[in-house]
């Protein structure tokens, strides 16, 4: 930014970014430059310490969450990894359903911390069979949230609904808000399906 031979190097001591931030100091320098180079030093503080103070640990439960290298919808992968980039802590527990039954594993995708549950699904699956999967998938989710440390806020995203369960389970525990997203109209999707022909069941 200056010149070795701009007569500033008394300047460039005056405030420096380290690893944990910015450090204020005073200005002993009477340099026109001085002023300018401390007003950006302190706006950049500031920056990052109201960057800080908002930053966000997000717990999102999505039994069908996919990443890129999966031939599915990505939509909820791409508002994660978004919340990542602006500076938020996001955890993901979701299902590998087709890698067989087994515990749970973990993995980092482009920022975004996901816990997969061995659930088997496929939508080839007969309908008791497939609500088998969802309850599973949910007591698996409240047993597994005991590991976790306290997040600020709980993202429970349906389809299946049954995803609340864990989603309000998680949110008692640790007092914190949480946002329940409906993709799906029950009952309305499983009777176009014809998995819903019952009229009592309706």
């Amino acid at each position: 930014m200056f010149p070795q031979n701009c007569g500033c190097s008394d300047i460039r001591n005056q405030g420096k970014i380290t690893a944990s931030g910015i450090e204020r100091s005073e200005v002993i320098s009477d340099h026109p430059l001085a002023a300018v180079r401390n007003s950006f030093l302190a706006r950049e503080l500031d920056l990052r310490k109201t960057r800080a103070r908002i930053a966000m640990r997000i717990l999102l439960i999505d039994q069908h969450f996919a990443v890129p290298r999966l031939a599915t919808s990505t939509f909820p992968f791409v508002l994660m990894s978004e919340l990542v980039r602006r500076g938020h802590q996001v955890t993901v527990l979701t299902t590998d359903q087709g890698s067989g039954r087994g515990n749970w594993y973990e993995t980092e995708e482009s920022g975004v911390v996901v816990h997969w549950a061995k659930v088997p699904y496929s939508n080839h699956m007969r309908y008791m069979r497939r609500i088998m999967a969802f309850f599973q998938f949910a007591g698996r989710c409240i047993r597994y949230i005991h590991r976790l440390s306290p997040f600020d806020i709980v993202y429970a995203a349906s389809s299946p609904l049954t995803v609340a369960f864990p989603g309000v389970y998680a949110a008692r525990r640790w007092r914190c808000p949480m946002v329940f997203e409906v993709r799906d109209l029950w009952t309305e999707v499983p009777i176009a399906l014809g998995a819903l022909r019952d009229p009592l069941s309706i």
